[in-house]
């Protein structure tokens, strides 16, 4: 496990509250110019939807390493909470065991999920299926009383 505390510096929770402010492409911007070790303490300072945010955004560089160096329980949670086909293209991108550490870290629902669409290849049409139902079943349980669609 990469479990580590987070040292920063006055400089560094400057530049966090910046980041957890700022518009997040811009802050996915800035983090692929930081330095691992800088981007790392950095995502570990910012709110959690904050970090969503970021990771689920296909610009940020070198996500599976930054993700695979979280603490375990904030990388699962991380994955749970994303978008299900950046989870997976970020798993893809890991190497083992930590693809298999952090698939073994999330609950059971998300977990076949995810191994469902990492059976198919990259940028393949049959991977959609299983992406499209999750996000159908998030749409169901978030609208529960409510019209699912507005037109």
């Amino acid at each position: 496990m990469n479990e580590f505390a987070p040292v920063l510096d006055d400089d560094a929770v400057a530049v966090a509250r910046v980041l957890a402010n700022d518009h997040v492409a811009d802050v996915v911007e800035a983090l692929n110019h930081e330095p691992r070790q800088t981007a790392i303490e950095l995502l570990c300072a910012v709110p959690f939807e904050r970090l969503v945010e970021i990771f689920d955004q296909p610009e940020l560089e070198a996500a599976p390493e930054l993700a695979e160096a979280l603490p375990r329980p904030k990388a699962s949670k991380l994955l749970t909470a994303m978008s299900v086909d950046r989870a997976a293209d970020i798993l893809r991108e890991l190497d083992e065991p930590a693809r298999s550490e952090l698939l073994g870290a999330l609950a059971p629902p998300p977990r076949a999920t995810l191994l469902s669409i990492l059976g198919y290849p990259e940028g393949s049409v049959a991977g959609l299926p299983a992406a499209v139902s999750t996000c159908f079943r998030r749409v169901r349980r978030s609208s529960r009383g409510k019209s699912a669609c507005t037109w």
